[in-house]
């Protein structure tokens, strides 16, 4: 069997992200992060605002990026992130994902916290136990505060796309959306440059 690509990366300049954003999830964490981005400077978790995102709160997810150990934990993790995982995943570190995903997670979290670059994914957003959830999911860089080296401010919204092995195999691995029951196939095969 074909195995689809994990995600569609997305690295315009930060302001370009805002375009393709289709989830409201993201769009409301994103906006949140661009009007301290548009300032000039970095958010810290200290600048994180339940009350401003709170539409989002059940995706969204936060990690705190410890450059000695060169690791990532969860300080904050949305509901619909732990329903997915089965457990709460507040506390532990990225190491601990019960997913075959998690190298992927971190590196490219690491990525973020490095080159203070946003990141906008669209395509499978989680992999476990023999299901693939498709979506969307935004990686957004966190400045360092007196408290902490950085971290990631996130959201994965995956509301409605879950697809398991046998869906994968009878659409020979391509992207699929679900859609009231129904499934939808899209090539995720590269497009030539014209």
């Amino acid at each position: 069997m074909r195995v689809p690509p994990v995600m569609a990366e997305v690295l315009p300049p930060v302001g370009e992200i805002s375009g393709g954003i289709r989830s409201p999830a993201v769009r409301i964490v994103y906006d949140f992060w661009m009007t301290f981005w548009t300032k000039g400077r970095l958010p810290t978790f200290d600048d994180v605002d339940p009350a401003a995102i709170k539409e989002a709160l059940p995706y969204l997810w936060v990690l705190k990026y410890d450059q000695a150990a060169d690791n990532f934990h969860y300080r904050i993790v949305g509901e619909e992130v732990n329903r997915f995982y089965r457990r709460n995943m507040s506390g532990l570190p990225v190491d601990e994902m019960p997913s075959d995903l998690a190298e992927v997670f971190k590196g490219r979290s690491r990525r973020v916290v490095e080159k203070r670059q946003a990141l906008h994914l669209v395509g499978k957003v989680y992999r476990l136990a023999g299901y693939d959830a498709f979506g969307e999911r935004i990686y957004l860089p966190l400045g360092p505060s007196k408290n902490d080296d950085g971290g990631v401010l996130g959201v994965t919204d995956a509301r409605g796309h879950i697809v398991d092995e046998k869906i994968l195999q009878e659409t020979d691995g391509k992207i699929v959306a679900i859609r009231d029951g129904a499934y939808q196939i899209f090539d995720a095969a590269p497009r030539a440059e014209v």
